[in-house]
């Protein structure tokens, strides 16, 4: 008969578990995995989510890394660790020199920018957590992309032409997002090992999701990046040799595309509209969608060239449009959307931070996105794929809109490249 535990062994055996490690006991690790799960799942749900799981995150990271002797760094990788920490530090150095430099401190410029701040402490803290926790973010994805493609069904907001979100946040934020959800989901696949039949459902699900968000809200910025998606979910693939399987994958891309734009009218009615677009602007009408995008960038980068080294300071474009229109650059309602926006990220930080701006912003797409380039091979080729995606998947997303005007979208980007980089790049103790 095995023989009943004792309380003097209890007692011991509640004392080892309170000498573990922070990141070693398992309330500890389920509290992350929790929050992991949430944020994503929640994103375009609920108001402020992205945010306060960030800041719970840094919070809790700090804590932990002042309460325990810092993990060693394999040497391979300090100068990869050391690279993105500069960069998430970037955009926030460029921004205060570029106040300083003019004078004017408004500190709400600065918000955003403390965003990719916050994602350092997250990530020092969660690379000590064991990744089968920090992978609790795929279920996280699979149910933010699904929750949206359902709020889209049962709840769905729709503005004056048509195009459908769940309301609180902008079209193009919703539509670039519930893609990046879907895609990250789909490209988790194999996180843990082989999938079992039912996750592998899920995450294609949720990757169908993420597209009918996007398609339905008429975003049509993000698309310019599906064939990105498209090509690191395929290098992944023929790393590990499905030769057959990806041209399978190829040719069923192919007509699933062909299917959506033959019998989806949101789908190419936007995407008819652009050449059209182009068409107008070409004979003189020049206040279209894609119209006034061009107007804006062209007149960025006169703005630009005009103060080429600290810029205008932020919010220096949109105070410059009534001049610019008087000047002939800008029509009217060109100008009033630039008082929104210059509608791309590099040109608008470019334009208000000057040279160290642009920079900046390019360091913080590229820096990542190399360091997860670089380990597509081997036990971490799942979140280095994942986090490839993630970088560039912006940057593309920046080319049309500007993402990190909004804290969301900048909590987002720094949050969950900060995890993918956890799962990534191992203490030296780990593989």
């Amino acid at each position: 008969m095995p023989s009943t535990p004792s309380p003097h062994d209890a007692s011991r055996h509640a004392a080892d578990a309170v000498k573990l490690p922070w990141p070693q006991r398992p309330a500890v690790g389920a509290a992350v995995a929790f929050v992991l799960v949430a944020y994503p799942a929640l994103l375009l749900l609920v108001r402020g989510a992205v945010n306060t799981a960030q800041i719970l995150l840094a919070l809790g990271g700090i804590a932990m890394l002042t309460a325990m002797p810092a993990a060693r760094t394999p040497p391979a990788q300090r100068a990869a660790v050391r690279a993105w920490v500069a960069a998430m530090l970037g955009v926030a150095a460029a921004t205060l020199l570029s106040q300083w430099v003019h004078g004017v401190w408004i500190w709400r410029h600065d918000d955003a920018p403390a965003r990719f701040m916050l994602g350092i402490p997250v990530y020092f803290a969660l690379r000590r957590i064991d990744l089968r926790r920090l992978a609790a973010l795929q279920y996280g994805l699979v149910g933010g992309a699904l929750l949206i493609a359902l709020g889209l069904v049962v709840a769905p907001h729709r503005d004056p032409f048509g195009r459908l979100s769940t309301g609180f946040i902008d079209l193009i934020t919703f539509g670039d997002t519930a893609l990046m959800l879907g895609v990250l989901a789909a490209l988790s696949i194999g996180w843990l090992g082989p999938e079992p039949r039912w996750r592998l459902v899920l995450k294609l699900a949720a990757l169908v999701a993420g597209l009918y968000a996007s398609v339905v809200s008429g975003s049509r910025g993000g698309w310019l990046a599906l064939p990105l998606f498209l090509g690191i979910g395929l290098a992944g693939g023929a790393r590990r040799g499905d030769l057959r399987r990806l041209g399978w994958i190829g040719i069923g891309t192919l007509a699933l595309v062909a299917l959506a734009y033959w019998r989806m009218p949101e789908l190419h009615q936007r995407i008819d509209l652009v050449l059209s677009d182009l068409r107008a602007f070409r004979h003189g009408d020049p206040d279209t969608s894609v119209g006034i995008r061009l107007q804006l960038w062209r007149a960025a980068l006169h703005l630009w060239a005009q103060q080429p080294w600290f810029g205008l300071g932020p919010g220096g474009f949109k105070a410059a449009m009534t001049s610019m229109q008087h000047a002939g650059w800008l029509t009217p309602l060109a100008a009033q959307y630039g008082r929104g926006e210059v509608h791309n990220e590099i040109l608008d930080k470019a334009c208000a931070l000057g040279v160290p701006g642009l920079i900046a912003i390019l360091a913080l797409y590229l820096v990542p996105a190399t360091i997860f380039a670089r380990r597509l091979r081997g036990a971490s080729a799942v979140p280095a794929r994942m986090g490839l995606a993630l970088t560039l998947g912006f940057m593309v997303f920046g080319l049309t809109v500007e993402t990190f005007d909004l804290k969301m979208n900048a909590a987002f980007y720094a949050l969950s490249g900060a995890v993918l980089l956890a799962a990534t790049l191992r203490p030296a103790h780990e593989p």
